[in-house]
């Protein structure tokens, strides 16, 4: 039997709209809901000048495995079928400075794989990266230098902030004399119509030993006047007239409080708006032994940057 050109037609087109749906299907990104896989039966041995290794457990034959270098999981640095349950991968293809591992394991038995994220460590000559940004903190000052604060910083190790994750323009470089608390100056650049500051990149670099790929540090701070600091305060402990302290770099109108922060604690309590830009608070007797003080700066024009700085004075001579 002869077809009509209209029952040609009719056939032809499922199959040439089918072609076309195909052809159109979006390309495969990782969304962080996809993580499937656990990345705890996957070991990396990422190595100093030689191959690496990735050793994978608790598979089954005939799993499909894949390991990508992307989220979008375009750029595969292997595949095999699993001929048993440990597969050990010798790769070049690992960061010395570390990284992250996409990998895909498709069992026999399902239709779909399952998908793991995996952060591999640095090689020995390389330096661990920040492990998060919990020990970072931006002071973003309204027209002033910004105060950049490293908690825990490994004694010797060299800090630099860049302005971009390509590491080409560095705003900051400095290096730990112990484990203190770092605090410098810096100048971050803003997002002038929100008054925040631009997402930063830092890495640490520990000595002997190359600098660490960067990890992104976004603050949540908004403007604020510069925090008071111990140079803008004098504390004389007097012995037999009124105490004084002296309180300079201030805003006429910013409101200061100062507390006791020993035992008993919070035994007094003063409030004086300040009258220009040095005020001096008269207290009949603080103590007579060396103590420490909380002196609180709330701007008279609102604000930020409203924590308490502890001031310690010499005890009475």
């Amino acid at each position: 039997m002869k077809l009509s050109k209209w029952m040609k037609v009719g056939i032809i087109a499922p199959i040439l709209v089918g072609s076309v749906f195909i052809w159109k299907q979006p390309e495969h990104v990782v969304a962080d809901g996809d993580y499937t896989l656990d990345t705890n039966v996957i070991a990396v041995q990422n190595n100093k000048g030689t191959s690496d290794y990735i050793t994978m457990n608790e598979l089954s034959t005939k799993d499909q495995v894949a390991i990508y270098t992307d989220a979008a999981m375009k750029k595969k640095i292997y595949s095999t079928t699993a001929k048993s349950s440990t597969l050990k991968i010798k790769t070049k293809s690992l960061k010395d400075a570390g990284g992250t591992l996409y990998v895909s394991i498709k069992h026999s038995w399902l239709s779909k794989a399952d998908i793991g994220k995996l952060t591999y460590a640095a090689s020995p000559n390389y330096t661990a990266p920040l492990q998060n940004t919990s020990t970072l903190e931006l002071v973003n000052i309204k027209d002033g230098q910004d105060i950049f604060k490293i908690k825990r910083p490994i004694k010797n190790a060299t800090y630099r902030v860049y302005e971009d994750a390509a590491k080409k323009k560095r705003l900051l470089q400095v290096t730990a004399k112990s484990t203190a608390t770092i605090s410098t100056n810096v100048e971050i650049p803003k997002d002038y119509s929100l008054h925040m500051p631009q997402t930063v990149y830092v890495t640490v670099q520990e000595k002997g030993k190359k600098e660490s790929r960067a990890i992104a540090y976004t603050s949540v701070d908004p403007e604020g006047i510069a925090p008071l600091k111990a140079s803008q305060v004098t504390i004389t402990n007097n012995k037999n007239y009124a105490d004084v302290i002296k309180i300079t770099g201030l805003q006429t109108g910013d409101m200061i409080t100062v507390r006791s922060t020993t035992l008993p604690a919070h035994n007094y309590v003063v409030d004086r708006k300040s009258p220009g830009s040095t005020m001096y608070i008269y207290i009949d007797q603080l103590s007579r032994k060396s103590k420490t003080l909380e002196i609180l700066r709330t701007p008279a024009n609102g604000g930020n940057h409203i924590k308490p700085l502890q001031v310690t004075y010499k005890a009475e001579k």
